[in-house]
């Protein structure tokens, strides 16, 4: 070590390493500069732009995160408020003989059942141990559009039952024109000692469950 470095505080050259005045602020030996070394100094540019890309990512996603949720929360309401087109004016969702179901689009009736209907045609028997049930439906498409109705299903004790046709009878077709009404009769198979039948009515739509059903 140069003596004359005994009277000063050293420390090492950044680039050769030798020993200089610690106030030095470039190496007498190597001519190195005592700043920050030029490859840190590229490494803390690229830890900034680092820092500042991953900013940019976490707002960026967060963004897109919060316009997704606004998205979804709007077709949510939208639906909400399409649904209410399909619900019953009244709020009603179990019918008895004789009541009305009523939308913005469609009214649907029961009209009668017979729980122990006889076909004239001598051909036309339910299963043994059935018997058939026929259930007079009327339907008016009060849109002045097209409008495609629902799906009827009956059931007996949570179960089912079998749906039957008998050409002597006036099977009832769903309206699909304008402003049209129709009458007809639904036909079922049922066990001979079913009583309590339960008509359910499902709208095709893409919103929230919207059956209705009907007491008989």
């Amino acid at each position: 070590m140069n003596n004359n470095m005994g009277m000063f505080e050293t420390k090492k050259c950044k680039h050769c390493f030798e020993d200089i005045n610690a106030a030095a602020t470039r190496c007498p030996k190597c001519g190195g500069s005592q700043g920050i070394p030029a490859y840190a100094i590229v490494l803390i540019i690229i830890g900034v732009l680092i820092l500042i890309g991953a900013g940019l990512i976490i707002t960026l996603v967060a963004k897109t995160t919060i316009n997704i949720q606004n998205g979804e929360n709007n077709i949510q309401n939208k639906i909400a408020e399409q649904a209410k087109e399909y619900r019953d004016i009244n709020g009603k969702t179990r019918f008895k003989i004789n009541e009305t179901f009523q939308n913005q689009y469609e009214k649907v009736t029961v009209k009668s059942i017979n729980k122990d209907y006889k076909s004239s045609n001598e051909l036309i028997k339910p299963k043994d141990g059935n018997k058939f049930i026929a259930i007079e439906i009327e339907m008016e498409n009060i849109n002045s559009n097209e409008y495609s109705t629902g799906l009827f299903n009956a059931y007996y004790n949570n179960v089912a039952l079998d749906k039957d046709y008998d050409f002597n009878l006036e099977n009832f077709f769903s309206p699909n024109g304008r402003n049209k009404k129709s009458t007809g009769y639904l036909l079922y198979q049922a066990p001979k000692d079913a009583n309590d039948i339960t008509l359910e009515f499902s709208n095709f739509t893409i919103y929230e469950d919207l059956t209705i059903y009907f007491d008989l």
